[in-house]
C-alpha cells in the first residue's frame, strides 16, 4: 500500500495545495482535519476561495444525524468532496462506499494508541484463553494467546466486531491484540489486574482510490513507524509537495533556542525538590523574570501552575493562526512514556525486528517534539519574511537540538538560563531521582529490606521496587 506525503512546515499551504488540486482535477475527495475547526477552515476556504462545488462538511456541529457514519452514509451520493474529522475516519465502518474517492489527511492521524482494560473478577475469563502464567503483586508479564482457544477466542472476536454481546465488545481490541501476536501486557496490583496492549488502525480496511497525508513529520511519528513497520505501507512524496509556497522557514538564523533544564526533562525531574521548592517552579520563576513586561504564548501540563503573564495555548496546537504577532514562546511541558509503556514499546519493536528503543523514539517525537514545535510554530516563525528576533524558551537540550537540526538549521542554542536539576548522588533518593513522595514511601521499604546504597545487588531491588511504584502512581 502506498501513501502520498507532502511534508512540509506549518503556514507552508499543504491545505491549499490539496484544495487546489481537488477542484482542480474534479475528483470525489475526502479531506480529513485534526479538528471540528480545521475542518470548517478547510471547508471555508473550499467554498469561498477555490469556489469549489459539491462539498460538505460533516461533524457533530453540522449535521444532525446520531453518529458521522449514518451522516455521510446520507451525504456520499450527493456530495463529491466531504469535510471530516480524524475521529470520523477512524469510525468509518463501511469503506466500501469510498471506493471512488482519494483520501487527503490534514496532519498526522493518531492511528495507533496504547490501551489498558482492568480486570477483578473476571481475571478468570484471561487466564481461560491464555497460556498461564503467574504475576505477584507490582508485577508485570506477558499474556499470550493458547493456541488451543483460538477459536473461541475468534469467534468472541466476532460478536465483539458485529456488536452481538456488549462484553466482547468491550474486550474486541484485547482479543485482536491476542490473536495478531501483538505483545499484550499484564500487571498485577493490589485493585486488580490490568492489560496493556496496542490498539492501531486497521488500514488495511480502507478502500479509497488513493490516501496522501500533508504534515510537517510523518516518517518519524509513531503513527507512521506502525503504518511503515506492520502494514506495509509505503511513503512516497506527492507532486503536490512542488505546489506548496515552501518546505522550510527561512531566516531561522533569527531564533534562539534557551535550554531551561539541566538534562532530560520530565515530570519527575520538573517535580524534584530543591531548596524547598520544586524544578517546575524554579524554571517557572526564571521565565517570568525573563518575560516580565513582554508578551509571550506557552504550554505546560495540565498538572502544573500556570504563568501569571502570558496567553496559554493548548497541547498539541495545529491549526491556531491568532498568535502570529507573539515572539517569545514558552514550551513547559513533557511528555514522556510510564515505565509499562516503554516495556510495551520495546516488546513491539523487538517483536517485529525493529531496533528496541525505535518506538520509545518514535512515541517521543509524536507526543513531545512535534506537538512543541507546534507550539513554536505558532509564533512570528511562520512570518518567512520577517527579521524579527525570535525567543523560544524549551525545556531540555534534546527538544532544542531535535528543532535545530530538523526545522531551524541556523538557530542558536543558549544554555545561560538552565536550572541545574542534578545532584551528587550518593543516595538510593539522589541516585534515582526520587520525588518527595517516593522518598516517603521508599524510607520505609528501605528499612525493611536493610538496604545498603554500598550493594550493587541492592541497586537492582530499588530499581524494581521504583518502577512498580510508579507504575501504580500512574494508573
Amino acid at each position: 500500500m502506498i501513501f502520498h506525503t507532502v511534508e512540509c512546515v506549518p503556514s507552508s499551504g499543504k491545505t491549499k495545495a490539496i484544495l487546489n488540486q481537488v477542484h482542480k482535477t474534479g475528483e470525489k475527495a475526502i479531506i480529513a482535519s485534526i479538528s471540528m475547526m480545521l475542518s470548517k477552515q478547510s471547508f471555508d476556504y473550499y467554498v469561498n476561495e477555490v469556489r469549489g462545488e459539491g462539498a460538505v462538511i460533516v461533524d457533530t456541529d453540522h449535521r444532525t444525524k446520531r453518529t458521522n457514519n449514518d451522516s455521510l452514509k446520507e451525504v456520499v451520493g450527493d456530495y463529491k468532496v466531504i469535510f471530516i474529522t480524524h475521529a470520523a475516519l477512524k469510525n468509518i465502518d463501511n469503506f466500501d462506499m469510498f471506493k471512488d474517492f482519494s483520501l487527503y489527511i490534514d496532519e498526522v492521524p493518531d492511528l495507533v494508541s496504547f490501551e489498558s482494560l482492568r480486570f477483578n473478577s473476571n481475571i478468570a475469563h484471561i487466564r481461560d484463553i491464555c497460556q498461564p502464567f503467574a504475576c505477584g503483586i507490582d508485577q508485570i508479564v506477558d499474556l499470550t494467546l493458547n493456541e488451543d482457544k483460538r477459536d473461541l477466542v475468534v469467534s468472541l472476536a466476532y460478536d465483539g466486531l458485529r456488536k452481538r454481546d456488549d462484553i466482547a465488545v468491550q474486550l474486541f481490541p484485547l482479543y485482536r491484540a491476542l490473536l495478531g501476536s501483538i505483545p499484550v501486557k499484564l500487571q498485577n496490583t493490589h485493585d486488580g489486574y490490568t492489560c496493556y496492549f496496542v490498539e492501531d488502525h486497521d488500514v488495511s480496511r480502507w478502500k479509497f482510490k488513493n490516501v496522501t497525508i500533508a504534515s510537517s513529520n510523518i516518517k518519524g511519528t509513531i503513527t507512521g513507524k506502525i503504518l511503515e513497520k506492520f502494514h506495509d505501507v509505503k511513503f512516497e512524496s506527492s507532486p503536490l509537495q512542488s505546489q506548496v509556497d515552501f518546505k522550510q522557514y527561512r531566516n531561522t538564523g533569527r531564533i534562539t533556542i534557551n535550554v531551561l533544564a539541566e538534562g532530560d526533562y520530565s515530570r519527575y525531574t520538573g517535580d524534584r525538590s530543591q531548596e524547598g521548592t520544586t524544578v517546575y517552579t524554579k524554571i517557572k520563576k526564571r521565565v517570568e523574570e525573563l518575560m516580565k513586561g513582554k508578551d509571550f504564548i506557552y504550554c505546560t501540563n495540565t498538572y502544573r501552575s500556570k504563568f501569571s503573564d502570558g496567553q496559554e495555548i493548548p497541547y498539541n496546537s495545529h491549526g491556531l493562526n491568532f498568535y502570529s504577532n507573539y515572539t517569545n514562546v514558552v514550551s513547559l511541558f513533557s511528555y514522556n512514556p510510564l515505565p509499562w509503556l516503554r516495556q510495551m514499546l520495546r516488546s513491539v519493536a523487538s517483536s517485529s525486528g525493529l531496533d528496541e528503543e525505535e518506538l520509545i523514539d518514535a512515541y517521543v517525537v509524536s507526543k513531545y517534539y512535534e506537538p512543541a514545535f507546534q507550539l513554536c510554530a505558532r509564533s512570528d516563525i511562520r512570518h518567512n519574511n520577517s527579521n524579527k528576533k525570535i525567543n523560544l524558551f524549551v525545556p531540555d537540550m534534546r527538544l532544542a537540538m531535535y528543532m535545530k537540526e530538523k526545522y531551524f538549521p541556523d538557530a542558536i542554542i543558549e544554555t545561560e538560563n538552565v536550572i541545574a536539576t542534578k545532584k551528587k548522588r550518593d543516595s538510593f533518593q539522589t541516585q534515582y531521582e526520587m520525588t518527595a513522595a517516593e522518598k516517603t514511601a521508599f524510607a520505609k521499604f528501605k528499612k525493611r529490606n536493610n538496604l545498603d546504597y554500598a550493594n550493587d545487588d541492592h541497586h537492582m531491588i530499588v530499581k524494581d521496587w521504583l518502577v512498580n511504584y510508579r507504575n501504580k502512581r500512574a494508573t
